[in-house]
């Protein structure tokens, strides 16, 4: 019985490959074609052309894979790197894809996706790791094993102090505090660099979907009822917001945002091919025009 169940899972498991080859297939002919008139209608005009890339690249979840992993200002829609990317016109399964800007690594995601190699740059540490999470190929059993250590650890240990963050009792209520020092505490346990960047990237999460700062703006704000007038929605969305806050079981919201996570490397769509690879090459732009042509070579991954 067993044996036959096994069998029908590889059966199953390979027509939804060959479903989504004949998909992609579909998808490289239609844009390539999309691109040649682009290309033409430009050559004839000398005008830039308006594009709407929501309604070009349709069929593509918001969600897909793992873009979704950490929310970030600014983010580039999808649509966009996914459409310039799957197509045989402008680059081919295992070329070079190099974003100096990569932000939380959008392209970078993509382009692996699109079986391509991607190389990336950013400044900001935040938006690296996030990049590095997105990208990496995790086992999900090790995810689980780490998961269930930290969940066990945070019930059993006594914490000391709290880290030394500037204005931390601005940012954040006593009980939430405590709760996020715990998962801290516990996530810095893990022995292993990349796994701990897994935790981490859902502790960030966590930390600003907790805090008292307005989610609404990209600057840090603390969050305040009586900034609105008197009958405004946003002033009882935010009274109700710091009264939750009293009362909120951060261990639990942490927990969901991992599983949520953890659902995402799951995805048959994140199943990503050793054979292509995404890597940090800078935290500077400018350092990648170098008259080294192997600037490329060799580089390890942040």
């Amino acid at each position: 019985m067993f044996r036959w169940l096994f069998i029908y899972f590889l059966f199953y498991k390979t027509l939804i490959i060959k479903k989504l080859q004949l998909t992609n297939l579909k998808k490289s002919i239609e844009y390539n074609n999309i691109i040649n008139k682009f290309i033409d209608e430009y050559a004839i005009s000398d005008e830039p052309k308006e594009v709407s890339f929501r309604k070009l690249v349709t069929g593509v979840k918001t969600d897909r894979a793992t873009h979704l992993i950490h929310s970030y200002p600014a983010k580039l829609l999808m649509n966009i790197p996914y459409f310039f990317l799957n197509n045989t016109v402008l680059s081919k399964e295992g070329d070079n894809v190099l974003d100096p800007f990569c932000g939380t690594g959008t392209v970078l995601l993509e382009a692996i996706l699109a079986k391509r190699n991607a190389y990336g740059a950013d400044a900001n540490p935040l938006a690296r790791m996030i990049t590095n999470v997105k990208t990496t190929n995790y086992s999900l059993k090790k995810i689980e094993f780490y998961f269930d250590c930290i969940k066990e650890k945070i019930i059993n240990e006594e914490i000391g102090s709290y880290p030394d963050v500037v204005n931390i009792d601005y940012w954040f209520l006593p009980n939430v505090k405590k709760q996020l020092n715990q998962i801290l505490y516990s996530i810095k346990s893990i022995d292993s660099p990349k796994y701990l960047n897994f935790f981490m990237i859902c502790f960030s999460n966590c930390v600003k979907k907790v805090s008292l700062a307005d989610n609404r703006v990209s600057v840090p704000v603390r969050l305040r009822y009586d900034q609105y007038p008197i009958g405004h929605p946003l002033r009882e969305k935010n009274k109700e917001k710091l009264k939750s806050l009293k009362s909120l079981d951060v261990i639990d919201k942490f927990n969901t945002i991992v599983r949520d996570n953890i659902n995402r490397f799951k995805k048959e769509e994140t199943n990503f091919s050793s054979k292509y690879k995404a890597n940090i090459v800078s935290t500077n732009a400018k350092n990648l025009i170098k008259p080294n042509k192997d600037l490329l070579k060799g580089i390890t991954r942040f």
